[in-house]
């Protein structure tokens, strides 16, 4: 078997690597590294809203809006129409992840110091890169909030509820903004993604736990042909 923790990058690209093209308003997870160097690439995000009670937005790939829902973010699978907007990765994954730590860095800028917020990740698997017949996989929890004011790069460690296994999959991964005080609408928050000129501490990337891959390993085996 063999054992690693996945580094997947925030590419603007539909597609990468021979997969098919993503849904629209979709990007792409990479292992690969970013290939735009700018570091404030153009990225998605969300707008707050006031609402006076908590709740959640999405953030996408390529808009900056107001997708809002109450309290925590559903984990429908798959998400609803109106929330199929997320990252899915640019190959198939057959494996396991171990529980353990999941780190997200995300480079951000935005325009509002005291909103009361964290991130959500939820984590979906399916045989094809669309909606259909996608399952839900997990979701990790930030608890450090993610309005500054500024532009930054912030490095959260998330707790999920366990390992998690894909069969031949895409991974799609969605993020959430849980916002539940000082809130306020309109303020944008924008999430900036490749960014190859710069080192992994300082760009958008998210690190899973360790991975689990069942490689087969013949070398056990006598030669072919041979009746050892």
């Amino acid at each position: 078997m063999a054992y690693a923790r996945h580094r997947w990058y925030f590419h603007k690209e539909v597609t990468l690597n021979g997969a098919p093209n993503a849904p629209t308003g979709c990007a792409t997870l990479s292992r690969d590294a970013p290939d735009q160097t700018d570091a404030n690439g153009a990225g998605g995000g969300h707008l707050s809203v006031s609402g006076g009670a908590a709740a959640s937005q999405l953030n996408k790939p390529f808009a900056i809006d107001d997708t809002t829902v109450a309290g925590e973010a559903p984990s429908t699978s798959p998400p609803a129409a109106a929330h199929q907007f997320g990252w899915f990765s640019d190959v198939k994954l057959t494996g396991r992840y171990d529980v353990g730590p999941w780190v997200l860095v995300l480079r951000e800028i935005d325009d509002r110091a005291s909103i009361t917020s964290h991130w959500t990740i939820y984590l979906y698997a399916c045989q094809t890169r669309d909606f259909s017949g996608m399952r839900f996989l997990m979701d990790l929890h930030g608890s450090v909030d993610n309005w500054t004011g500024t532009t930054t790069v912030q490095t959260q460690t998330l707790t999920g509820e366990g390992g998690i296994k894909l069969e031949g999959e895409y991974l799609f991964l969605q993020m959430w903004c849980h916002e539940t005080a000082a809130l306020v609408a309109g303020r944008s928050l924008t999430i900036r993604q490749e960014g190859s000129d710069l080192a992994d501490s300082a760009r958008s990337n998210f690190l899973t736990t360790m991975f689990v891959d069942p490689v087969i390993d013949y070398s056990h085996l006598p030669p072919v042909g041979s009746f050892a």
